[in-house]
């Protein structure tokens, strides 16, 4: 107890002990309050992937005869950037359109035509979308007689289905501090049986099933760091 009150006295006279306080309340709290903020921005930079869905399209010139394909499809896409912090560029697009003989898995994908197309307008803002559009053809492209015929008989019945494919690169532009990350990311879009309405005699078919073209879903394949 007697050396217990000596340093208590010691502590008063020298009027160490509540400097020492002082300086560790001081020296803790914007520790703390640096914690936080570090904590608060790294989860706001958390990157989210971008959305990316077919808005409308049409095909016009569809044409096939023999075993040979010529069509031309005009496209809308809308993509979508979900990070509060991050903006997102786009370092390229591929887009390819196939045709499947058959609705259950025994169908076979018939690759009508693939072809690199301007990417989505860079950098995407924060928290906002655009629409980006673009054109793709294909000329007198070898299909079969099969497929062929299948996509002629359809456009008689007023209908034809595709399945379209969106493969690219992007990466992710910190806002805050203005700067490109150095790592791209592979992403790969799929929009299954994408259906076109044609009247009859009328060449062009206009997107009909809107609701579950706009439905595309990333391929979990082809989505990693590169």
């Amino acid at each position: 107890m007697a050396t217990r009150v000596k340093n208590y006295t010691l502590c008063s006279r020298l009027k160490q002990c509540p400097k020492v306080h002082i300086i560790a309340i001081i020296v803790c709290i914007p520790i703390y309050v640096l914690g936080i903020l570090f904590f608060h921005d790294q989860y706001k930079l958390t990157p989210v992937e971008p959305g990316l869905w077919l808005d409308s399209s049409t095909v016009s010139k569809l044409n096939s005869s023999g075993s040979e394909l010529t069509a031309t499809w005009d496209m809308t896409v809308v993509s979508v950037n979900p990070n509060p912090v991050l903006a997102i560029s786009f370092d390229s697009l591929q887009v390819t359109i196939s045709y499947k003989t058959d609705t259950d898995d025994n169908g076979r994908d018939v690759l009508l035509t693939t072809k690199p197309v301007p990417p989505p307008p860079s950098p995407l803002n924060t928290e906002t979308s655009t629409a980006h559009s673009f054109k793709i053809e294909t000329v007198s492209a070898y299909v079969g007689d099969y497929v062929a015929n299948q996509i002629s008989e359809g456009r008689a019945r007023g209908s034809v289905k595709f399945v379209f494919g969106m493969l690219g690169y992007y990466r992710y532009v910190n806002t805050s501090r203005w700067y490109l990350t150095r790592r791209r990311l592979e992403f790969g879009v799929f929009c299954c049986w994408v259906e076109f309405g044609f009247s009859p005699g009328n060449w062009t078919g206009t997107l009909t099933t809107m609701d579950e073209s706009r439905a595309c879903v990333d391929d979990p394949i082809r989505v990693h760091f590169k």
